[in-house]
């Protein structure tokens, strides 16, 4: 059973939302106090005490700059709770006023439907709304991962190879930190392997997705997929006793997901 929970575990979309735009506030008033601080030691020249304070300020930001979003994707990405995802994203998309800034909220709403039981068009159509914007490097590498795994899912193999070889050039073509080349390399061994399965590869398979589990750390979504793939090559090779253990893993882990709602009820009916 999954006991690790993200901060907004115990909170509904809308109490997770002002949750949110809390440490927003929280990452500006530090930053403003630190540019504020130094401003003030150049004009004034004054004491020591202001470019420790100014110091400490722009290094704490720096450190919480990225705990507001981080934290919020801990609701789909560690609760597994794609319900409540899907609601906080709807709310920040009608707060912000910038459309432009709506397109990762709508994505990321996209990407959380996608994993809801029967919401899969929906999910893709959402996805279809953000064509008309122009998209930085990082926002279209997640749009077409989005749209590569609609069309797997839905066995539409020619856009899927499209898709990818769109997908792939893209990041062959960028200058990544390690982290996100680490990241994308992931996101292509989990392709290869789904490809595997599909091809009766099995064992390829179950090796490439054993890799990527123990490379997973607190992705608990990435987890639940993993599992219920791997419970799939096992039922494909009649290793009964493992597919049920993998099965109930989804089945603890796997939220709101259509994964776990089809796991409990293959457990309800073995």
């Amino acid at each position: 059973m999954n006991n690790k929970h993200s901060i907004y575990y115990k909170y509904s979309a809308e109490e997770s939302v002002r949750l949110h735009y809390g440490l927003v506030i929280l990452n500006c008033v530090v930053f403003g106090g630190g540019t504020i601080a130094a401003l003030w030691l150049f004009v004034f020249r004054e004491s020591w005490i202001y470019l420790i304070f100014a110091s400490f300020c722009i290094l704490l930001y720096f450190i919480l700059r990225r705990v507001p979003a981080d934290a919020l994707g801990g609701v789909l990405y560690i609760d597994c709770d794609t319900v409540k995802m899907k609601d906080i994203c709807y709310i920040i998309e009608n707060k912000v006023k910038v459309e432009q800034a709506k397109i990762i909220w709508r994505m990321l709403r996209g990407q959380a439907s996608s994993f809801i039981s029967g919401c899969e068009q929906e999910s893709f159509e959402l996805l279809q709304t953000c064509k008309k914007y122009k998209m930085s490097v990082g926002y279209e590498i997640f749009y077409l991962s989005l749209c590569m795994r609609h069309y797997a899912r839905t066995e539409e193999w020619e856009n899927y190879q499209e898709i990818k070889e769109k997908l792939y050039n893209l990041i062959m073509s960028q200058e990544l930190s390690s982290k996100q080349r680490q990241v994308y390399e992931r996101y292509m061994k989990a392709n290869e392997a789904g490809e595997k399965y599909r091809t009766g590869e099995f064992e390829e398979a179950r090796n490439l997705y054993q890799e990527l589990l123990d490379e997973t750390k607190s992705n608990m979504l990435i987890k639940v997929l993993i599992h219920k793939q791997l419970y799939e090559i096992d039922m494909k090779e009649g290793n009964h006793e493992s597919a049920k253990q993998h099965l109930i893993f989804v089945a603890q882990n796997g939220g709101t997901t259509y994964m776990a709602e089809e796991a409990k009820l293959l457990i309800k009916n073995a």
